[in-house]
């Protein structure tokens, strides 16, 4: 089971850390350039910001997982820090099951509506006119990666109550 984890934790560090990495890189790239032809040239882009846009769907979108996997998704930390590990379990057992049902209605209805805009080639209102699949396939996704971390979440915390239990 320990394996299980370590394998989707792999997963959303890999995607992470590729992700981010290329649309910093991206990012900056984008963000120079408009400075550059927008203030020197007097020629700016119409299209930078819908971009622009497009990468803060998608790192907001596939950190969800990493966040979880990293522990830094926000909790109120009155009473969970004085809780046994045990009851820390079960606390994170019950709340995680509505991350799951979130995780399904982000894969569900997120998948629904990326498969009806690339089925029909949908693009942006915008004058750039971009295709709008990229940024609804980042809702599935970033839902399928919270789910599986949701997932690994659930196998530690097992873990710890079989552990309790055996003691």
């Amino acid at each position: 089971m320990d394996g299980i984890s370590k394998i989707i934790a792999s997963i959303n560090t890999f995607i992470t850390e590729v992700v981010s990495a290329g649309i910093l890189v991206l990012l900056t790239l984008l963000v120079v350039y408009e400075v550059i032809v927008r203030y020197f040239f007097d020629a700016p882009t119409f299209w930078s910001m819908e971009v622009t846009q497009y990468m803060f769907c998608a790192i907001s979108m596939l950190a969800g997982g990493y966040c979880l996997l990293r522990d830094g998704h926000v909790r109120v930390d009155l009473f969970y820090p004085n809780m046994t590990p045990k009851t820390q379990a079960w606390v994170e057992i019950v709340t995680y099951s509505l991350t799951v049902l979130l995780c399904v209605i982000l894969i569900w209805l997120g998948g629904d509506e990326f498969w009806r805009v690339l089925s029909s080639m949908k693009r942006s209102d915008s004058i750039a006119a971009l295709p709008l699949w990229p940024v609804w396939l980042m809702i599935p996704l970033g839902g399928l990666l919270l789910l599986l971390q949701v997932i690994a979440r659930y196998i530690k915390n097992i873990q710890v109550l079989i552990e309790e239990n055996s003691k």
